[in-house]
């Protein structure tokens, strides 16, 4: 599990969302590249990322 801050602007695409996340248990900055089929849970999910969102598992 990472958990940490969304510290970039989230790119969402068709099948794919990245992003920076600042980890909290180290000073490590990670990209994330979640990549999604067109489900209605993965959607509202990704929908609700955004800079300053918090413990991203």
């Amino acid at each position: 599990m990472i958990q940490g801050d969304i510290i970039s602007e989230v790119n969402k695409t068709d099948t794919y969302v990245s992003f920076l996340l600042k980890e909290y248990r180290s000073t490590n900055k990670v990209k994330v590249q979640l990549f999604h089929q067109n489900e209605r849970a993965e959607d509202l999910f990704i929908q609700k990322l955004n800079r300053g969102e918090v413990d991203v598992n």
